[in-house]
């Protein structure tokens, strides 16, 4: 399937900080075994999802990360743990885009809430 656009902006992560009259964006730091970030948010589209991409900042030790598509629990809010897609990833550079083909494609619905975990 080709690419798809997105109907607006998609950023990740979504985390806004106020600093005085401007807003930052933070980072997520993953600095140990076992360790997890993930990202949630909705679908803006029906369509199949067949990849992830984000950028890294500083790398200080190659790892290989899991990278899943999970569904939103009802009750937490957080990822619920069942990856309806994954793929891995060798992680090796510092401030490196990286695009992660999962081993199958999903099929979503227009706003179905999904989280990105690595």
């Amino acid at each position: 399937m080709a690419l798809q656009a997105f109907s607006s902006a998609v950023q990740f992560p979504v985390r806004p900080v106020l600093t005085g009259a401007q807003i930052a964006y933070g980072s997520l730091l993953l600095d140990a075994a076992g360790e997890k970030a993930a990202q949630a948010f909705e679908s803006t589209k029906a369509g199949d999802i067949d990849r992830a991409c984000f950028l890294t900042r500083t790398v200080t030790t190659s790892a290989i990360l899991d990278v899943t598509l999970e569904g939103i629990s009802a009750t937490t809010g957080d990822p619920d743990g069942t990856a309806i897609a994954s793929g891995t990833l060798a992680l090796v550079a510092s401030n490196t885009w990286y695009e992660v083909t999962f081993t199958s494609a999903v099929t979503v619905t227009k706003g179905q809430r999904l989280a990105l975990v690595v």
